[in-house]
């Protein structure tokens, strides 16, 4: 198989995708409130979690409607992997919840990362989101020639 040169897995800042960059920053809320040990109670750290996740989200609409970026689609191995991804991390999380329990607001920003870190790794197995912009980049023109090369046939 031929290497395309692009690297899956950044080794610098400015090879990270904005998705990584995203997650990078709502891990960041997370230890805050890690390191605010429940002062401000689970219904806020939820609060600030979603709004977190919100702003992400629409910011990487964005960011991949200006790249005019589209979805390559996922195959029924990239599903499993998935499934995979969410079963193993639901499980280590639940394992945990004996000791420390997700009611408690001291413990909640922990697990509430956990889901972050899960979320971003079964939409990485589903081509949903990158961990290189490169790839990134890559699997959008790919999508964009496709797109193009159908219309001309098309009409031709």
């Amino acid at each position: 198989m031929v290497s395309s040169g692009i690297k899956k897995y950044p080794k610098d800042w400015q090879e990270c995708s904005f998705d990584v960059k995203g997650l990078l920053a709502y891990e960041l809320c997370m230890v805050v409130l890690m390191i605010a040990r429940g002062a401000v109670g689970a219904g806020l750290e939820l609060a600030i979690a979603g709004l977190a996740l919100l702003i992400i989200t629409i910011l990487s609409a964005v960011h991949r409607k200006k790249s005019r970026w589209h979805w390559p689609g996922a195959s029924l191995k990239n599903a499993v992997e998935a499934i995979v991804v969410i079963v193993f991390m639901g499980c280590f999380g639940f394992l945990a919840t004996r000791f420390f329990p997700p009611t408690n607001a001291r413990w909640l920003p922990w697990y509430l990362a956990l889901g972050g870190l899960t979320l971003l790794h079964a939409l990485g197995c589903l081509r949903v989101v990158y961990y290189s912009e490169a790839e990134f980049l890559r699997d959008g023109e790919k999508e964009i020639v496709k797109r193009i090369a159908y219309r001309v046939a098309e009409r031709g």
